[in-house]
């Protein structure tokens, strides 16, 4: 039930069509708590861990874009109630996907997407970088293993499996990088040396 409700409200988040977020998250509230539920059942189901810190980052990318949006004409007390639900979700997140790398099973196919969302969380949460560019080179890394191709054209309608993927990892490392101190985007990120483990 929780996946059928996110998919509803992913393709409500993703019409760009919303002129307040009140109908958001009071859908929303629903779908975390079926999350939270089959949770509680059972604990080491990766997939589950995944959907759930994916709607929970969207949700807090969404609160983002409306707090950037609409901060000067809302009301304090709406702009404190928005700034929470924003830090909730990115919490979520961050428990979702340690939970999702914590889990034992057949996921290794998962493991590029939990760094890279662990990666894009500690940034936004604003820790050092050794912290995200490490993440990110662990995605990069989990990418490169699961034979992600590295094409110098992509094309839009028939990409290459996980090239995007592989594309969008190492332009995090190379932008984050750069502006984290410089140097690691004219090397190999998913070489040795580049950060200790």
């Amino acid at each position: 039930m929780a996946l059928a409700r996110a998919s509803r409200i992913q393709d409500k988040l993703n019409s760009n069509e919303l002129k307040s977020d009140g109908p958001i998250w009071k859908h929303a509230t629903p779908v975390l708590n079926c999350f939270r539920r089959a949770l509680e059942i059972d604990s080491s189901n990766l997939s589950l861990w995944i959907e759930y810190g994916t709607m929970s980052y969207a949700l807090h990318s969404f609160a983002s874009r409306q707090l950037k949006q609409w901060r000067g004409e809302l009301p304090s007390e709406l702009v404190q109630q928005m700034e929470g639900r924003r830090d909730s979700m990115l919490e979520t997140a961050r428990h979702c996907f340690t939970s999702a790398a914590r889990c034992e099973g057949d996921g290794d196919e998962e493991e590029w997407l939990i760094h890279y969302m662990l990666g894009k969380v500690a940034e936004k949460q604003q820790q050092p970088p050794t912290v995200y560019l490490l993440h990110y080179r662990q995605a990069g890394h989990y990418l490169h293993e699961e034979a992600a191709r590295y094409p110098k054209k992509i094309h839009y309608h028939n990409p290459p499996e996980l090239a995007m993927e592989a594309l969008e990892v190492t332009l995090c490392w190379s932008w984050v990088g750069n502006a984290g101190g410089g140097g690691p985007a004219s090397r190999s990120p998913w070489g040795r040396g580049m950060l200790s483990q």
